[in-house]
């Protein structure tokens, strides 16, 4: 290997034994190096005969497949897990958390090119499982660097609803499941739609709705579909009908003709707690096979406006946790930027999904960011709120999915903080929210408006 006289003989090199099986996290590496040094580091597949600085990257068979590993000395880097996503983790954990606050301070500017780091250890698995946004479709952009600012955070899934099925839903799929990225397509059954339930021929016809619409997401690939009913007022009853229980049969009607077609599909089922909160024991009744994924349980984090925990949305989160055994649980916290309603049009038809140009996001930045810096100054001080709901789903309920409501973010132009605490809290909710705040404020790719 021969070097330049302008730079130390010991230079840096990724070590990949299978990169083909690992390359999301070798790439995430190697960008990260190459922002860094004034050259680009090689790939190979073993150690080279010469005197380097190695950053060896490999999934670790003997880890648990969720566990994420790095270790650091000097002129060695070791980036491990347990499963190819868990070792890109590793590698954004490396890079975003750790590497570039350290170098991005004056004093330590020249640690990596002189290959003097210092120790440094990481070993750690989610809390959460299953970690991830809720989002309209129509507000994703560039569905690509939308999908990758997920996975430096270490998220797993989204949920997009769109009123059509996108044209490019397969080629959206794709790249996601490339990030360790599941995909569940949302659409209405009757959320925002003028439908009276008292009416008997209502099911039936929302039935052969729901059969038609399903077999068009499908066809895009996916993991699975997500759905609201008529549950988002404030009232319990429709049509003089109470809504929780007119939900459960209606949910437990059409999920049960779609699995007799399709088994193995994943059904999520969004529930507005403010309308049956009084019900628990009749919405227990939800089919076992559907995951009930709640909204609007108390004040913040399951509410738009950040602020304390209250102890009555603390003891709620405690009951729905366990809420048939604790299975079949996920959650929809919010306090994310949402959308500008008085601007929200339906889409009209079947549309491409995150192909908008870089001038469209823009345009939009400087209203968003006068958005979201009112946004992360809530966080700031009430973040701490989101840990303690957090730790009560981990604890109550180990196997629970997490989406956050991030509705026009502009991720694709940084990273917003709170969506970053989000993703943190998911991770790790025991840590304490001064020393998180402080950590996720440094890690890379995270914008402060």
């Amino acid at each position: 290997m021969e070097f330049t006289k302008d730079h130390p003989e010991k230079r840096w090199v990724i070590v990949s034994p299978d990169y083909i099986r690992d390359k999301a996290a070798v790439h995430a590496v190697s960008a990260a190096l190459r922002a860094l040094l004034p050259y680009i580091p090689p790939v190979l597949g073993a150690e080279p005969e010469d005197d380097c600085a190695i950053v060896s990257v490999f999934t670790d068979p003997s880890l648990e497949e969720d566990r994420i590993s790095v270790d650091v000395s000097g002129d060695r880097v070791k980036i491990s897990g347990g499963s190819p996503v868990s070792v890109m983790y590793a590698a954004f954990d490396f890079c975003d958390g750790w590497l570039l606050p350290l170098v991005s301070r004056r004093a330590s500017s020249r640690l990596l090119i002189d290959a003097k780091l210092p120790e440094h250890h990481l070993s750690s698995r989610p809390a959460i499982s299953s970690r991830g946004v809720w989002t309209w479709g129509h507000v994703i952009y560039d569905y690509r660097s939308y999908l990758y600012a997920m996975a430096r955070l270490k998220l797993n899934r989204i949920t997009i609803w769109n009123d059509f099925a996108p044209v490019n839903g397969r080629d959206v799929v794709d790249y996601a499941r490339s990030l360790g990225i599941s995909v569940i397509w949302g659409y209405s059954w009757g959320w925002g739609e003028d439908i009276d339930i008292s009416d008997p021929e209502s099911l039936e016809r929302m039935r052969r709705t729901v059969m038609e619409r399903t077999e068009r997401y499908l066809s895009l690939g996916g993991d699975g579909i997500y759905f609201q009913l008529f549950t988002e007022t404030t009232d319990e009853y429709k049509n003089g009908l109470l809504i929780a229980a007119e939900a459960v049969r209606w949910v437990n009607t059409i999920s049960d003709d779609l699995l007799k077609r399709w088994p193995e599909l994943k059904i999520e089922f969004g529930l507005h707690a403010i309308s049956v909160n009084k019900h628990l024991d009749i919405i227990s009744g939800v089919d076992p096979r559907v995951t009930i994924y709640w909204e609007d349980c108390g004040g913040f984090p399951w509410w738009y406006d950040v602020a304390d925990l209250d102890d009555k949305t603390a003891e709620f989160t405690r009951d729905i946790c366990r809420l048939r055994g604790g299975k079949g649980y996920g959650g929809v916290l919010k306090g994310q930027t949402n959308l500008d309603w008085s601007l929200f049009e339906h889409q009209t038809g079947p549309c491409v999904l995150g192909e908008s140009r870089a001038e469209e996001t823009e345009s939009k930045k400087l209203l968003r960011d006068t958005w979201r810096r009112d946004d992360q100054s809530r966080w700031a001080q009430f973040g701490g709120s989101l840990l303690k709901t957090v730790s009560i789903i981990a604890r109550e309920c180990p196997g629970a999915s997490l989406e956050t409501l991030t509705e026009d973010n502009l991720i694709e132009n940084g990273i917003p903080l709170p969506l970053a605490l989000f993703a943190a809290a998911c991770w790790d909710p025991g840590r304490d929210f001064p020393a998180l705040l402080a950590e996720t404020m440094r890690r890379g790719g995270v914008r402060l408006a």
